[in-house]
């Protein structure tokens, strides 16, 4: 009767709810020096672990081995690693964080361990309990841990080595006692960090009971009066969701769930790679980082080559900024680097592996390899249905466009100040352009191909870096000892030889090539011989090629004993110089401070019109016309003639044909106030189409300025107007010389300023093709 008294009062009473397992763990499943990181059964989904090694000197490693403690011979237990000796010594741990759910009162702990001292507690708020053990206390150990409460949502328990030997660690149980009322809801999918919109569902053991939410970025605790939860959240910014239990009078705890929605543009997938951006957004937020793809630009080159593991760095740009290490990495196929050049700087990779951050490094983890690798310097184009021609000794590239329309090509818009002279072809659908040779870093362009009655097209070109950034030339061919690329031939020649770089010649028939990149102006290098002593009578041969096939002679040299240093006016059609050591009578041929002057030049495609901004002081040839734009009116801008340009004044140039146009680094001077009025303004890369904004352009054979779009970027070096109100489409030329005084043709052309007449004194709607009067000048339209 006094029993059943009993169970009736304590009917509500968390005394007499069930005893359950919360936790528990004997490793089973797991090999010799594992590290576990998470339960091994699967019905502990939430629970957590880690491993800490012993510090000082000599100390254990918290890691699995196989032992008989508990389970007989060779059953997996964990060892908590020895303090080791010294400064900093600290014994190993083994940490374990177990979700909470609706707890009270105590919970019971029992494990077993060897011979050995062993520390046990918890240090999460408000818990007491645990225990030190001492060796002699060996075997199934219980203690207790009390202070829970049913708004824990977890406990941390540590298993902590105190002394100089490792302890062994088995059949760890952790049971508590149920509180009555409601269960405590739980979110799926779980808090944290996701790389793309999640739909969260909430959930309670009770099915009596209903669900009431808050969210927001601090919401506050839901009551009966939020919102009852009906079915899946969506969830695409960073939230966090409140959730209460309610059934009758009774409650559950406050659950609380944090979601962090990362921006990445890619997927990490082979087809999808992500970027280096994506990828150090993704350790920050640490999600998304294992078996992923991560494409790039090397930055930094191959070094530490070990075991043909090698390190390297990328990037998005190809510069040191915001970079991601490769650490440890195999080449493709997950097969063994060979020699640090097997990766180099400008080469495009893409790398499977794992995310992870090292310090303030981040980093693609040890095991990563290459899927990919592109160490072409062709120009990349990117566009549907286009095949390609690339010569790689001119820099020349052609494409053809398959059918891309129906509609006609009627013309050919570029950016990219590194494309030229571009050919439309409109019956072929065939396009050509001239790239300049590219010594700094990766860069793009597009041409855009506008037609008639259709969609403008894009093709994006893309031009990775090619030789030296520093250095208007490269260095090609040559035997075994002074092969290949600038940098990599030195420290070979004695300390009385300093120059840099500096290539030793050291056997009849050996030569180096250096190939040009840019229009040559004057070479310089030195030559020394015999050892770099005096009286060496052998012969050294310099050649000029335009192919890099039929090589010419320039000059030859027998008396090589004292440095004799050379200075070659190049022709502008050069692109090649072979040093050849053709006869060895005694000693070596070295050849040294290699340097060339560009000659300043302009290219001007067959529009016959081109923008330019000097970077020195410049005068004009006479065969270029050169003008700055001083004043702008209502559909024209009006040029006034210049003979030279101070550095950094844009400029428009006129040639009577398309090519390149060398220039002279001189000055004579121009008037202060045309220089003033120049309306011309060169872009920085920032500058977008707007309104009054204005680039030089040709359509269906017309140049002038034409409006840019809204939003389109004019790229750096790129010229521009800037006439803050204009909204007209196209603005002509208007330019005052002796043939422009029309006044006294007739008196009706000097009517307003909107009148539009031609040569012969006919008044016109519009604008027509050729040369056009408006307001007494003339405009070529």
């Amino acid at each position: 009767m006094l029993l059943l008294c009993a169970l009736v009062v304590g009917g509500v009473s968390s005394a007499w709810a069930d005893v359950v397992t919360i936790w528990s763990e004997n490793f089973d499943g797991l090999s010799g020096n594992a590290t576990p990181t998470a339960p091994t059964n699967n019905a502990y989904a939430g629970v957590t672990y880690s491993c800490v090694n012993g510090a000082g000197s000599s100390p254990g490693n918290t890691k699995i081995m196989s032992e008989n403690l508990a389970e007989g011979a060779s059953a997996p237990e964990l060892m908590v690693g020895k303090k080791g000796g010294g400064t900093g010594a600290a014994g190993g741990k083994f940490v374990a964080v177990i979700p909470l759910d609706n707890f009270e009162g105590t919970l019971t702990l029992t494990y077993y361990q060897n011979k050995q001292s062993l520390k046990v507690s918890s240090p999460t708020t408000g818990v007491s309990g645990g225990q030190t053990l001492k060796p002699s206390e060996v075997g199934q150990q219980t203690t207790t841990f009390t202070g829970i409460t049913t708004n824990m949502t977890s406990i941390t328990i540590e298993f902590e080595a105190t002394t100089t030997s490792n302890v062994r660690l088995d059949d760890i149980v952790l049971t508590g006692t149920k509180a009555t009322g409601v269960a405590t809801p739980a979110f799926s999918p779980a808090a944290g960090a996701y790389t793309s919109a999640q739909n969260v569902t909430i959930s309670c053991t009770d099915n009596e009971a209903v669900i009431y939410y808050t969210m927001g970025e601090n919401p506050s605790d839901p009551t009966s009066s939020s919102t009852p939860y009906t079915g899946p959240i969506a969830v695409n910014t960073n939230t966090t969701i409140k959730a209460i239990a309610i059934k009758g009078n009774a409650s559950s705890p406050v659950a609380t769930a944090a979601y962090t929605i990362v921006s990445l543009e890619h997927a990490g997938t082979e087809q999808d790679p992500y970027t280096v951006a994506d990828a150090r957004n993704a350790i920050d937020a640490n999600v998304g980082l294992t078996n992923v793809y991560v494409t790039g630009i090397v930055c930094t080159g191959g070094s530490n080559l070990s075991s043909g593991k090698m390190n390297y760095w990328i990037s998005d740009d190809g510069t040191e900024t915001n970079k991601l290490e490769a650490y440890k990495g195999k080449n493709l196929n997950n097969t063994n680097f060979t020699a640090t050049t097997d990766v180099k700087v400008n080469d495009v990779v893409v790398i499977y592996g794992t995310l992870t951050k090292y310090g303030s490094t981040y980093e693609l983890a040890e095991g990563n390899h290459l899927v990919s690798i592109d160490q072409s310097e062709t120009p990349l184009i990117n566009a549907n249905n286009v095949s390609i021609n690339y010569d790689a000794t001119s820099g020349e590239i052609t494409y053809t466009i398959d059918n891309p329309t129906s509609a006609q090509l009627i013309a050919a818009i570029t950016t990219g100040n590194w494309i030229s002279n571009v050919q439309v072809d409109a019956v072929n659908n065939k396009i050509t352009f001239t790239a300049e040779a590219n010594t700094g870093a990766q860069r793009t362009a597009t041409i855009t191909l506008s037609y008639t009655g259709a969609e403008d097209k894009v093709v994006t070109i893309t031009q990775k870096k090619n030789g030296a950034a520093d250095l208007p030339f490269t260095f090609d061919g040559g035997r075994s000892n002074i092969e290949a690329t600038y940098g990599l031939i030195q420290n070979d020649l004695g300390s009385d030889y300093n120059s840099s770089p500096k290539l030793k010649f050291d056997g009849t028939g050996d030569y180096v090539i250096l190939r040009i990149n840019e229009v040559p102006g004057t070479l310089s290098f030195d030559i020394k011989g015999n050892g770099f002593s005096q009286g060496s009578t052998s012969t050294f041969k310099v050649q000029t090629s335009v192919d890099g096939e039929n090589y010419s002679d320039l000059a030859t040299y027998t008396e090589l004993g004292n440095t004799k240093t050379v200075d070659i006016e190049l022709a502008t059609n050069v692109r090649f110089i072979k040093w050849v050591y053709t006869e060895k009578s005694a000693g070596n041929v070295a050849l040294g401070n290699i340097s060339l002057t560009k000659t300043p030049f302009v290219r001007v495609s067959s529009a016959l019109y081109a923008t330019y901004v000097p970077t020195r002081d410049v005068s004009f040839p006479a065969t270029l016309t050169a003008y700055v734009p001083t004043s702008v009116g209502a559909s024209s801008v009006h040029l006034e003639e210049i003979q030279d340009a101070p550095a950094g004044t844009p400029v428009i140039v006129k040639a009577n044909a398309a090519g390149t146009y060398d220039l002279e680094f001189d000055y004579a001077g121009v008037s202060d106030e045309v220089i003033a009025n120049n309306k011309l303004l060169a872009s920085d890369g920032s500058v977008v189409g707007a309104t009054g904004i204005y680039a030089l352009g040709n359509k269906n054979s017309v140049v002038g300025f034409y409006k840019v779009k809204d939003g389109e970027i004019i790229p750096a070096g790129k010229c521009y107007l800037n006439t803050n109100a204009s909204t007209k489409e196209f603005l002509g030329f208007s330019i005052d010389d002796d043939e422009t005084a029309i006044e006294s043709l007739t008196p009706a052309l000097s009517k307003g300023e909107g009148a539009i007449y031609n040569l012969a004194g006919q008044r016109l709607n519009k604008l027509q093709k050729g040369i056009n009067i408006v307001g007494g000048k003339k405009v070529m339209y």
